[in-house]
């Protein structure tokens, strides 16, 4: 049996059609996850410069790891994943973006503010 052009045409737009509705949701629901993690961005940009200029000794901890997340995210920027840790420009962008904001508002301690 042969398909005509029409048949053809006419079955490439049903099955157009089914695979938007298959889509749709899927769609809704990563723009859900977006706004929901940019939510928690958020949260985190407002709580952090106080809390880390109350208490510096969080500062400290956390300062070394994010810088280093953020130079890992830089040279990341050819390749998906780094040869030696199990780790995606995804993961690390959250850290990058953070580090550097806190940076600018210097709530890193003294002596992270010259690196």
């Amino acid at each position: 049996m042969s398909l005509t052009p029409e048949t053809t045409e006419w079955v490439h737009a049903l099955l157009q059609q089914e695979i938007e509705k298959a889509v749709a949701p899927l769609h809704q629901k990563i723009d859900q996850l977006d706004d929901w993690a940019n939510g928690v961005f958020v949260a985190l940009s407002d709580l952090l410069p106080p809390l880390l200029k109350k208490h510096p000794d969080i500062a400290a901890d956390i300062e070394p790891m994010w810088r280093y997340a953020s130079e890992q995210y830089d040279t990341l920027s050819s390749t998906d994943q780094a040869d030696d840790f199990q780790e995606t420009q995804e993961l690390l962008e959250a850290r990058k973006v953070l580090y550097r904001q806190l940076a600018l508002l210097k709530a890193w301690p003294p002596h992270a503010q010259e690196k």
